[in-house]
């Protein structure tokens, strides 16, 4: 998937601003980032009015819910076994 690196959302918004005025390639250009990701910013701009998404997941999700512990009861104890 190439080089990721967190672009923080001041630097996305001045990305938005200057593309307005100069080439997506030359603002591409004056801020380290790929083509792409200008294109990206400034479509995330246009159609949902912020210039970053949130994450789909907050990553990995859990084995099991709060629900789920307090249904299940233990099947072994240190008792049981003597």
């Amino acid at each position: 998937m190439g080089n990721r690196y967190h672009i923080p959302d001041a630097t996305k918004e001045q990305v938005f601003a200057q593309s307005t005025i100069l080439r997506q390639k030359d603002v591409a250009d004056r801020f380290g980032v790929a083509p792409r990701t200008v294109r990206r910013i400034v479509k995330n701009a246009r159609e949902k009015g912020k210039v970053s998404c949130p994450p789909l997941v907050d990553g990995r999700p859990r084995e099991l819910s709060w629900q789920d512990i307090s249904v299940r009861k233990p099947t072994f104890t240190w008792f049981s076994r003597c």
